[in-house]
Parts: structure tokens; C-alpha cells; sequence
């Protein structure tokens, strides 16, 4: 098995599989979002090797964290694929694990929660309702999100819920406050708030 680390260190990572597998995690998101399925499954193989890793370990808190990322790679993986049914199905179960899972108050907090990338795949599929509640659904356990409040808004006004859509753009605009970024997301939000204050 091939690990992928960030930087030499003295850290024998071999002993930290759950903080390994948050690597190979992005990895296989940002594989399937460059159309790479070949690595995105290469990454997924070694994410399954490191959940069976922590269950010799009898780590099962850190386990199912790993089994919620396989279940959302799969998804993704299907989804780059264009089975669609498999990988909503796929993404509503990883979302629904991690519910149930919860996060340990000594952890950090996901590096993208389930429910979210949920909302992201239901927006991909232009089911803005389903994205809507999606986003609404995390923005509860993980409020102030950068991206859940951006996709909610999304979302809203893929609806027509105009008056929501301004809400959140506006908490994305409150959460960014004194940034002075020019990211794409806060210029649409100003632009959107801006044309429905005039």
C-alpha cells in the first residue's frame, strides 16, 4: 500500500491510519472532479485497507469515520461514472452514517461532512429542492460553512425562494466580512444582494 504523506517527517504515519485516510479522502474528490477515476479508486483501495487497519485495532470510533469517507468516495466515483441512482443512494447512506456517527469532542470537525457533499451532488444533478434541504440539514450540525451556505443560496434560488437565497448570501457575506476576497462566490453574492436591495 501507498501512502501519500505532505512532507518528510519523523512521524511514522503508518501509526495514524484515520489521519492518513483524510489525505486519500481529497484525494479521490479531487481525482473524480478531474474525470480520474482510475486514481480515484487506487485512492479508495487504500482508504478500505486503512478502515480494516483500524478494525484490527478495535478503533472503532475512527473506523466508521473511515467508512463514512469509503461510502462518499463511492458515491463520487459512481457519480463520475454517471450512475447516478448508485451514487445518491451511496452519498444519502455516507450522509446518514455520519448522523448517526457524530464527532468526538477531542476531533476536528469533518473536512467536508457527508450531508454537504450530498447537497453538492444533488445541486450537480439540478435537484436544487433536494440540495436545499441537503445544505439546511448540515448548515444545523455545521453552521457557518463557507460552502453550505454558498450552495444553500445556490440552491434557494435555483428554486425560486428568492427571499432565502438573499439570507444566505447575505450570511456568506456577513461570514466573510473585512476579507477583502474577490472570490467568485462573494462577487455573485453582492451582485445578488445588491440587485434585490435596489
Amino acid at each position: 500500500m501507498c501512502f501519500v504523506f505532505l512532507r518528510n517527517s519523523s512521524i511514522d504515519w503508518k501509526e495514524f491510519p484515520w489521519e492518513i485516510s483524510i489525505t486519500h479522502f481529497a484525494r479521490v474528490l479531487g481525482a473524480v472532479h478531474n474525470k480520474d477515476i482510475e486514481s480515484a479508486e487506487k485512492d479508495l483501495n487504500i482508504l478500505r485497507s486503512l478502515h480494516q487497519q483500524l478494525l484490527d485495532g478495535n478503533d472503532q470510533y475512527n473506523a466508521d469515520q473511515v467508512l463514512v469517507q469509503i461510502k462518499a468516495s463511492e458515491a463520487w466515483i459512481n457519480f463520475g461514472r454517471g450512475d447516478n441512482e448508485m451514487a445518491t443512494a451511496l452519498m444519502q447512506e455516507a450522509a446518514d452514517m455520519e448522523d448517526k456517527v457524530g464527532k468526538h469532542p477531542k476531533t476536528p470537525g469533518e473536512v467536508l461532512p457527508a450531508r454537504e457533499l450530498l447537497g453538492d451532488m444533488m445541486f450537480d444533478l439540478n435537484k436544487p429542492a433536494e440540495a436545499l434541504e441537503a445544505y439546511e440539514l448540515d448548515l444545523k450540525g455545521h453552521p457557518n460553512r463557507f460552502n453550505g451556505i454558498y450552495g444553500a443560496a445556490l440552491a434557494a434560488k435555483g428554486v425560486g425562494d428568492e427571499k432565502k437565497a438573499k439570507s444566505y448570501f447575505k450570511a456568506l457575506l456577513k461570514l466573510t466580512e473585512g476579507s477583502n476576497s474577490e472570490r467568485p462566490e462573494l462577487v455573485e453574492a453582492r451582485a445578488f444582494v445588491g440587485q434585490k436591495e435596489s
